[in-house]
């Protein structure tokens, strides 16, 4: 479709067919009127009267020229190399007094390539260019136009590669801003101010137009501002071009597939703990699929020292994955440690019936049962080819040191048993402060002999007074450090806490475990897990979206400081 003429092309035309003397032909004009203008431009740019090695009013004020750019395309934006690549119509307008000229009937000259070499022009670079060409084929593309006051107006097609500083920490999920400087390479600010032109938008695109892997969002400008080189200072002005990730790739090729990798290593929590193949193979394809999706193809990835959103994502997944491993890593653990106790509460069950037969035998004297009791008891731990060691709580800890000397077997001390567990229940009881509130000489003394370290013979001391009646003077050694004894039971809480914990099973577990009539099929933390694995990576992900998303800003500018 063809586009409409220009109006102030037909104007000199026009004004030439009415001005035609009577006698000539409409040819023979033409021919006259472009030979007239011609005479003009040689008399304007004659060396006598016109230098295009100096600038226009050299010695008055700085020239101005007007920039505005029509953008056709944006390329690709370069994550790696930190640039970005657009095709542009550039255009400059400044004011030659020099190249005033009377023509009857014509405004405005509209010329060539050729006649742009003959005027002065301005020596406008980009400042933060990698690469920029001039489009030649199948000419240069660019022009002139000069109007009767002496105004021109320079249009070029130009490709521009600039520099973009990255700001890669919410990689894919970014926004960037990258801007082009435009300025003089040689004229100082106080011969070239730049600024943008104020007819119609110093920076336009074209409609319609699309990126592969970015979307452009906003254009700003900036007005002209010094930035000085050496002594001197310069006149720039910006453009701001923001750039929004598209993050479709990314969501197809990373973010879905490790989710989905990471829901399906929870099928494991529904097999047998007993199917070891299954298990282990479901538990190390998910780790082996995300180091393969997000780590194996790094070269199309921006190279930085910090980690991108991307890599939290990954190392996210990554963790989940590993935890699935773990998960089945205890199980294992635990289920060797039942069936370790099992055998050894079995053979315990046999050799108390062996030693049982022993004792009841009347024809061997009581120092031959003793002798084979002990031989059966060395075979029996000989023979043992696996050791359970059980964590018991220290207040249940008693070590038990049997002899040949101290041990009668078939007769127990009924005395020292009850003595023994008088005792036991004796530092169970909760002990009683109330003597604290009591004068000194009503508090009831005695000499702190029991073993261990200083708190604990305060604490048993302590228990006795209450207990026993009888009184101590040192109450008052007693009052200072119940501060400190305070502080201390501060501190040891998460340490207490810890110990409370139940990692492993204990004797109790092990024994309940093995009088269960009907065990179950799939320990607690499988079915436990079920639950928590989705749950808390669910709210891992929508922790991680929402942060980037509304949380962590961009590394920008801030563009309401833009004009």
């Amino acid at each position: 479709m063809c586009s409409a003429p220009n109006n102030k092309m037909l104007i000199p035309l026009l004004v030439v067919v009415v001005w035609i003397p009577p006698g000539m032909s409409l040819t023979d004009q033409l021919r006259a009127f472009g030979a007239n203008v011609t005479n003009v431009l040689d008399n304007m740019l004659s060396p006598a009267s016109y230098n295009k090695n100096i600038r226009p009013n050299i010695k008055g004020n700085p020239v101005t020229i007007s920039v505005n750019m029509y953008i056709k395309s944006i390329g690709a934006i370069s994550d790696n190399d930190e640039e970005f690549t657009m095709d542009l119509y550039f255009r400059q307008s400044w004011l030659d007094s020099r190249l005033k000229f009377r023509l009857h009937g014509v405004e405005e000259i509209s010329m060539s390539w050729l006649f742009v070499d003959k005027v002065w022009k301005p020596d406008t670079f980009f400042m933060n260019g990698k690469k920029s060409s001039l489009h030649k084929i199948t000419s240069p593309n660019k022009f002139v136009r000069l109007r009767k006051n002496g105004y021109l107006t320079l249009s070029m097609r130009l490709t521009v590669s600039a520099s973009c500083k990255m700001h890669l920490r919410k990689f894919p999920l970014d926004t960037q801003n990258c801007s082009l400087l435009i300025g003089s390479f040689a004229y100082a600010s106080s011969d070239i101010i730049y600024k943008w032109s104020a007819d119609g938008e110093p920076v336009a695109t074209e409609p319609g137009m699309e990126m592969a892997q970015h979307s452009l969002i906003a254009t700003k400008i900036q007005k002209n501002f010094l930035v000085k080189r050496d002594t001197d200072e310069y006149h720039v002005i910006r453009a701001n071009f923001i750039f929004q990730r598209s993050i479709g790739f990314f969501v197809l090729q990373v973010y879905v597939p490790c989710a989905l990798i990471i829901c399906c290593s929870w099928v494991s929590f529904w097999i047998n703990p007993d199917d070891v193949p299954a298990r282990i193979q479901l538990g190390v394809i998910p780790v082996l699929s995300i180091t393969t999706i997000g780590f194996g193809n790094r070269s199309a990835l921006p190279k930085v020292s910090h980690a991108t959103a991307l890599d939290w994502y990954l190392i996210l997944c990554f963790a989940f994955a590993f935890g699935v491993i773990l998960e089945y890593a205890y199980i294992n653990f635990v289920n060797k440690i039942y069936t370790d106790g099992r055998k050894v509460y079995e053979a315990g069950k046999i050799l108390v019936k062996v030693v049982e037969s022993i004792t009841k035998c009347s024809h061997h004297t009581p120092t031959e049962r003793e002798d084979e009791v002990y031989e059966i008891m060395g075979k029996f731990q000989e023979s043992k080819q696996t050791h359970v060691h059980l964590r018991l709580k220290e207040e249940e800890e008693d070590d038990v040191v049997i002899t040949k000397d101290e041990t009668q077997l078939g007769a127990v001390d009924e005395t020292e048993t009850k003595v023994n567990m008088e005792s036991k229940s004796e530092k169970q009881q909760p002990v009683s402060l109330d003597f604290i509130d009591q004068e000194p000489n009503d508090i009831p003394k005695i000499s702190p002999t029991e073993n261990g370290n200083e708190s604990e013979r305060i604490f048993f001391s302590t228990f006795k007074m209450a207990n026993s009646g009888i009184s101590i003077s040192w109450v008052e050694k007693l009052r200072k450090m119940t501060l400190f004894q305070l502080l201390r039971k501060r501190l040891q809480a998460p340490v207490k806490f810890w110990r409370s914990v139940k990692i492993l099973p204990d004797e109790s577990d092990i024994i309940r475990k093995i009088e269960e009539k009907n065990p179950k099929k799939f320990p607690n933390i499988d079915i436990k897990s079920r639950v928590i694995f989705p749950a808390c990576f669910s709210m891992a992900i929508t922790l991680y979206f929402i942060s980037y998303f509304y949380v962590i800003a961009d590394n920008s500018v801030d563009f309401n400081e833009l004009v």
